[in-house]
């Protein structure tokens, strides 16, 4: 068993929550896609670049724009939303790791989950996240697990869960 007491911050927080977004192929290509938009839009509007059958490129920089500036900008609000939630990750959480399932407490409320084997817990440089579903993750950052990681990761292999570690 493996108390720990967390107090997660913002900054650390909304790093990872860009890297979990960012990190796939499919999202970096669409967002250099969008600046591309904007630049072409820019070159095409200012006559530097003159595109053949190409008149107005306003709804290719109002697209360009909305994936590359306006998507994150509305990323950055929802995780700052999400994160000073009255339960949200603001407040000290206290987790319980047992080779069943983890407990979670903090000031709001409370709940106990039975792992599954589905769970996967990765290593990124200042977390450990364990992914539970597909939108539901525990947010562990390695400061507060100290000399304890060690104990973490053994508690989480005997408890059949898959690890992606660094």
């Amino acid at each position: 068993m493996l108390h720990l007491t967390i107090k997660a911050d913002f900054k650390e927080y909304m790093k990872l929550m860009y890297w979990l977004i960012y990190r796939k192929t499919a999202m970096q290509l669409v967002t250099f896609m969008g600046l591309g938009m904007v630049i072409m839009a820019v070159l095409a509007y200012s006559g530097i670049v003159v595109l053949e059958g190409y008149n107005n490129s306003l709804p290719q920089f109002v697209l360009g724009m909305g994936i590359a500036f306006v998507f994150p900008a509305t990323l950055y609000y929802t995780f700052k939303k999400g994160f000073y939630r009255p339960n949200g990750l603001h407040q000290t959480i206290n987790y319980e790791f047992t080779y069943e399932g983890v407990k979670v407490h903090s000031d709001l409320s409370s709940y106990e989950e039975d792992y599954n084997p589905t769970y996967v817990v990765e290593e990124f440089n200042y977390w450990f996240v364990i992914f539970s579903g597909k939108t539901a993750l525990y947010f562990i950052p390695k400061k507060d697990l100290g000399s304890h990681t060690d104990e973490f990761i053994s508690l989480m292999e005997k408890s059949g869960m898959r690890l992606k570690l660094k």
